[in-house]
């Protein structure tokens, strides 16, 4: 069996004692063997349970590595996943962590990690007991080996307008975001990131499509996108015909992205730039040479801190005469929004601000800078009177389509949520936050009720209601006066 045959799908036996070396902890079986437990012995020294496996010429795909557990003790019991690759450093390992939450229920931790071009010459898995977990419970990991060479490859590729560089930027980023241990967070994450350029052009042609830019589309014109990401709309700017593209970030990370993005996707990379500006400086729009044909502005307001002066610099940017921008933000008051978040997908913690929010994402996601991510969330009404304050127009808005028996079962959905809060996170998250989200949301649903039952069969009360709690998204086209 070659080594390549061997990884296509590994169980690692837990009976078998050999391979696996245990340090301060004592283990036992079950019947079956299928299910190992393990004792700490030493109280004030960690325990490890560690496999090793020899590498192969595992090159460019992915390794999917599965460890099922069963855990007591909240943050401390853990799996390491060193990776030595061949080459020119190969005694230098890269190290994946998977953290289990300690709910006192069973857990299998995932991690897809993508393999570089050049060789993994060791795997290790090293399950940790920290000093003061009592032990842990598991059953048989897995390692699986996925070759992306091939027409599955080529495909995704082709789907995402995207390239072998960008894709490979892609994983290498996403396995250093701080929830990368959280599996469906890390899928919606990678999705989004490989799907920048596919998304890009349906937000541009859309917007076009929709607004006849100075009754000539983008041809020859300029286009800015304030918060650019990882330049998916950058891209799709220049193949709808702009003279020139600017993006604004300053995430660095983005910034690479954009940048490995725009250099190997096929376009004219010299009519593109990505600055590191921030769109809340007051002087950010000093020294432009003309202002720009259609700015896009798509998820980002609800980032700044300086709300007012964002928009004062979107305002600059937009060519007086002619100029669209075109914004997007979530509804954190939506109903949607307060039962799934749109950043971390949490329960409730839109209704926090952002200091309030932070034990929440950290227990919970293992983000531990929410507080610096985000910024506010507003009412519908209170972003027309800023766009105002700033000469800007609302021109078009996008509305729910949902209907008043829809907004009932959501607000029953998020009774049944509230009452089960304490249950489901109480060994969690600390009491004061939990204290806090129950008074927010007990107010939301209160209010909530309130207005829904005074809808009626008003016209104006239903889109009321849409605006303020049935819209998940705000979509704005704003012009000068």
């Amino acid at each position: 069996m070659t080594d390549h045959e061997l990884l296509d799908h590994l169980a690692l036996p837990l009976t078998d004692a050999s391979p696996w070396q245990c340090h301060n902890l004592k283990p036992s079986a079950t019947a079956d063997g299928e299910v190992l437990s393990f004792q700490v012995c030493e109280d004030s020294v960690n325990g490890h349970l560690d496999y090793t496996l020899g590498g192969g010429n595992w090159v460019g795909g992915r390794l999917s590595v599965s460890v099922p557990l069963w855990a007591d003790a909240p943050g401390l019991v853990g799996v390491n996943v060193y990776l030595h690759w061949g080459g020119d450093d190969p005694a230098r390992p890269k190290v994946y962590q998977l953290q289990h939450p300690g709910d006192g229920a069973w857990h299998t931790l995932h991690r897809d990690i993508l393999c570089p071009e050049q060789p993994v010459a060791e795997i290790r898995l090293l399950i940790v007991a920290r000093v003061g977990a009592s032990g842990f419970r598991i059953a048989e990991p897995s390692l699986c080996y996925r070759d992306y060479e091939g027409d599955d490859h080529g495909a995704l590729l082709q789907h995402n307008q995207i390239s072998q560089a960008y894709f490979e930027a892609v994983a290498a980023l996403v396995d250093v975001h701080p929830s990368a241990g959280d599996r469906a967070f890390r899928e919606k994450l990678t999705g989004y990131l490989l799907g920048t350029n596919r998304n890009g052009v349906a937000h541009v042609s859309q917007v076009l499509e929709g607004l006849r830019v100075a009754d000539r589309g983008l041809e020859g014109g300029r286009f800015l996108d304030l918060g650019s990401g990882s330049g998916g709309s950058l891209v799709a700017a220049l193949k709808a015909g702009a003279a020139y593209a600017e993006g604004w970030e300053i995430n660095a990370d983005k910034r690479h992205l954009a940048e490995v993005n725009v250099r190997t996707c096929g376009v004219d990379s010299n009519r593109v730039s990505v600055r590191d500006q921030n769109m809340e400086d007051p002087e950010a729009a000093d020294g432009l040479a003309d202002s720009y044909d259609l700015v896009f502005c798509e998820e980002v307001l609800e980032h700044v801190k300086d709300l007012d002066g964002a928009m004062a610099t979107l305002s600059r940017c937009i060519r007086p005469e002619g100029g669209v921008g075109y914004v997007t933000i979530p509804n954190g008051f939506a109903l949607s929004s307060v039962l799934s978040d749109p950043h971390l997908q949490l329960f409730g913690i839109a209704l926090l601000d952002r200091f309030e929010a932070q034990p929440l994402a950290t227990a919970l996601k293992n983000h531990t800078h929410y507080s610096d991510m985000m910024g506010t969330y507003c009412r519908f009404g209170e972003y027309v009177r800023r766009f105002d304050d700033v000469g800007l127009t609302v021109e078009s808005v996008e509305e729910s389509d949902a209907s008043v028996e829809g907004w009932r079962e959501q607000l029953a959905d998020l009774e049944v949520r509230r009452a089960t809060l304490r249950q489901d996170w109480g060994k969690k998250v600390d009491d004061d936050t939990l204290t806090l989200l129950e008074v927010r949301l007990d107010g939301y649903l209160q209010t909530a009720w309130r207005l829904l039952e005074g809808v009626g069969d008003s016209a104006d009360g239903r889109t009321a209601f849409a605006r303020d709690y049935g819209q998940g998204h705000f979509s704005f086209l704003v012009r000068h006066r």
